[in-house]
């Protein structure tokens, strides 16, 4: 049976964006500027969300280094791998979407914002040549069985995997599992920020 645990990570990922301040605000301007033209993100989101959005991205940055390569699974407009990139130089990124249009727009990004350590993959999270020493994280993009089905159905399985997701939805997924202890589930709830209540990371080891 798995455990919520309560996590202090809130608090070390608002330092980190305060360290990063200006590479993290012109990701959120380049975010911005994109998803005017294509939609990335919802079109109607302000600044004000986008940092929180890049805030709770950053939240991941205390599993990372268990890892040395990491896969953002349908990133979409970069989330969570781009903020990530940023403050973890030392670590290696694939961003993965399947819709074309979202990787050119990336690489562009990626280009402007001069990320080394980051990689873009087009296609499927199913095409991606993983192994036990790589991580895949997410924002959101899939749910936790339906990540799962995908790798086991390849050849290919990561070391662990990351999920930004909520609570409540989480709870059931793996309740759901006979495997429920491989998961680990921190709880972000606090009472200083209400952005963050009944969300949860979830992280899956590999046996």
């Amino acid at each position: 049976m798995f455990h919520v645990k309560q996590s202090d990570f809130l608090q070390s990922s608002k330092q980190l964006v305060q360290e990063h301040e200006s590479a993290l605000n012109h990701y959120a301007d380049q975010l911005l500027w994109w998803n005017e033209k294509v939609n990335l993100v919802s079109r109607d989101v302000s600044r004000e969300t986008i940092m929180k959005h890049v805030e709770h991205s950053i939240v991941l940055s205390p599993w990372l280094h268990e890892l040395s390569h990491w896969v953002d699974a349908g990133t979409g407009g970069g989330l969570p791998g781009i903020p990530l990139a940023i403050v973890n130089p030392g670590v290696t990124f694939t961003l993965n979407d399947i819709v074309q249009k979202k990787c050119t727009i990336l690489k562009s990004m990626v280009r402007t914002l001069d990320l080394p350590n980051v990689q873009i993959q087009e296609g499927s999270i199913e095409n991606v040549n993983l192994n036990t020493h790589m991580g895949v994280c997410t924002k959101h993009a899939f749910k936790i069985p339906q990540l799962l089905d995908m790798f086991h159905k390849t050849s290919s399985h990561p070391g662990a995997i990351l999920w930004l997701k909520g609570m409540e939805e989480a709870t059931k997924d793996i309740n759901a599992r006979k495997d429920r202890e491989a998961f680990e589930v921190f709880s972000l709830d606090c009472e200083y920020d209400p952005f963050y209540e009944g969300k949860a990371v979830v992280k899956w080891t590999a046996s």
